[in-house]
């Protein structure tokens, strides 16, 4: 078996090559046997172990109930309505309620109509849902109709 090594980015290669299967076959177990021998040390293995526990533990401590990032934050969706008429707090709480049957959480903020309109005025967004004015009927019932089919008839 013949070898030639270089470097391209600082890394050695070093390429093997031979004319017979064999030899070449049994180049390659000896490398997967130290390969493996090299990685699964009784501290690397103890090490993957405390690593995947600590992963298990995170896991288990988070609601199943709502979405997360690979990072583990919940994912929630904030929910801006204009303070004043009764129909938007309402709307808004209607939103929740769905949301959180997705499995979404939902962070509801109340904005005084000035507050609103310096964030649409400076670009700011602090929001991802916006509820401004809402025409709806006087009961939450007749509300609730608007968002969940399963309040119709009510």
């Amino acid at each position: 078996m013949i070898g030639d090594t270089g470097t391209a980015t600082g890394e050695i290669l070093t390429v093997y090559y031979s004319t017979g299967a064999e030899t070449l076959a049994g180049y390659k177990k000896s490398v997967d046997e130290e390969y493996i021998a090299r990685n699964n040390t009784p501290a690397i293995v103890a090490e993957r172990e405390r690593e995947k526990t600590k992963q298990k533990e995170a896991a288990l401590a988070l609601d199943p109930l709502y979405y997360y990032d690979k990072d583990g934050k919940e994912f929630s969706v904030v929910v801006a309505y204009v303070v004043g008429p009764q129909s938007t707090e309402s709307y808004a709480l209607a939103v929740e309620k769905l949301l959180k049957r997705l499995s979404i959480k939902t962070v509801l903020s109340p904005l005084e109509p000035k507050t609103l309109q310096e964030m649409i005025t400076s670009g700011k967004k602090e929001y991802d849902i916006l509820i401004a004015g809402v025409s709806a009927g006087d009961t939450i019932s007749e509300l609730g109709q608007l968002f969940d089919p399963g309040e119709a008839g009510k």
